[in-house]
């Protein structure tokens, strides 16, 4: 079991952190906030790694995330997986503040699931 993963405790609740973020290079991080997420963002700007994935900890099955990953031009690709195969969808953000992942909105997702025409299916 990796450190801090969410595990269950005696009254079957889940205990231990509901989100991650692991950035290619670096530590992941329990819990991102907001400005965590811009800044690891930014450490991708900056040449530190090419993506961050988001995920869900309470997902068994480890299909529940949204991850970003950019190419040399400055746009990334954007994905959003909820849960299995049929509701993966992903877009092109033309760059990083339009890929920040927002960690309140579905407890994984980005600020462009809510609007429509950006997202497609995967």
């Amino acid at each position: 079991m990796m450190p801090n993963a969410c595990r269950a405790s005696k009254n079957g609740r889940m205990d231990g952190p509901s989100l991650r973020a692991t950035p290619e290079e670096g530590e992941p991080w329990d819990d991102p906030t907001e400005e965590r997420l811009f800044l690891l963002l930014q450490d991708i700007e900056a040449g530190h790694g090419d993506f961050v994935i988001v995920a869900r900890t309470d997902d068994p099955n480890a299909e529940t995330y949204a991850q970003a990953l950019r190419y040399d031009d400055g746009t990334y690709t954007v994905e959003h997986r909820e849960g299995d195969k049929e509701h993966h969808y992903a877009t092109v953000a033309p760059d990083m503040r339009t890929a920040w992942p927002d960690p309140h909105r579905l407890g994984v997702s980005a600020p462009w699931l809510g609007r429509p025409g950006l997202l497609v299916k995967a």
